[in-house]
């Protein structure tokens, strides 16, 4: 076991799906990452399927790291309340995911809020998410998330402009929104097939990872089990790099946009 953990200061992640592998966890805290979001899901590629939770959270152990446990695609059949008691305790756990994009899913606020309810019956431990989009106006997340990831994409066909405005506002207002949750980028390390290029992900992420003084997250590791992304940071050395670069970034400074504003907004016929 590393001597030194990580310094926890700054939260600064990597979403995992599969991985579990010491080897694996030792390259990412190499690159400057001291938490793994494990969300689960890709396991279904087939491979990497000899190990699990117990081997994932305790190789973070080993490692120096600290894991946010996802609780959507990780529960290997028990019931949500058994797998919560099972690892609430383990060393290398931070928190868990409540639910990976909910409100892109059509997951109702209804919905999240019940689980949300029933998980801060089992644990303090902090509770996240992730949201699929820039349109706080129209978003349906729950309030009582302690940290909110936002992982605003490079579409095709969109300037590096136009993608950091979708960026700027989507913060703004999901700040303004959840006053009581930690808003976070959770910026783009991999490239959809027929997505924009390297280069302009790349020159984004970067702006974006430095907006909460850095603190974020970063998708993702081993995410090849998905038939969309053909590069990950696991298999692509300029990704590697950007890691390195924004894991270096520890200012504390937030750069959000003020929000002025927030009502309710109606659809007029």
């Amino acid at each position: 076991t590393y001597a030194d953990p990580c310094d926890f200061t700054y939260l600064q992640g990597v979403y995992f799906a599969y991985a579990y592998d010491l080897s694996e966890l030792l390259a990412v805290r190499d690159l400057g990452y001291n938490t793994l979001l494990h969300y689960g899901g890709m396991h279904i590629s087939g491979y990497d399927n000899d190990g699990g939770v117990q081997n994932l959270l305790d190789n973070a152990k080993t490692a120096g790291l600290q894991v946010l446990l996802g609780t959507q695609n990780s529960l290997n059949g028990m019931s949500l309340p058994d797998f919560v008691n099972l690892y609430k305790d383990h060393p290398a756990l931070l928190g868990f995911l409540i639910a990976d994009e909910p409100s892109h899913n059509g997951m109702s606020i209804a919905d999240q809020q019940a689980k949300i309810n029933i998980m801060k019956g089992l644990t303090n431990k902090p509770l996240a998410c992730s949201d699929f989009t820039y349109d706080a106006f129209t978003e349906v997340l729950a309030d009582g998330y302690d940290y909110i990831f936002g992982d605003i994409y490079n579409d095709a066909g969109e300037t590096a402009e136009q993608t950091l405005y979708k960026m700027r506002a989507w913060f703004g207002l999901t700040t303004k929104r959840h006053p009581n949750s930690k808003i976070l980028p959770a910026v783009m390390g991999f490239k959809y097939n027929g997505g924009v290029d390297l280069e302009t992900i790349i020159s984004t992420s970067k702006v974006f990872a430095k907006s909460c003084g850095g603190n974020f997250s970063c998708f993702g590791w081993d995410v090849l089990g998905e038939s969309s992304i053909s590069n990950g940071i696991r298999d692509t050395v300029s990704l590697q790099k950007l890691s390195k670069d924004i894991c270096s970034y520890k200012t504390g400074v937030y750069k959000i946009p003020e929000c002025y504003a927030w009502g309710d907004v109606t659809e007029q016929a």
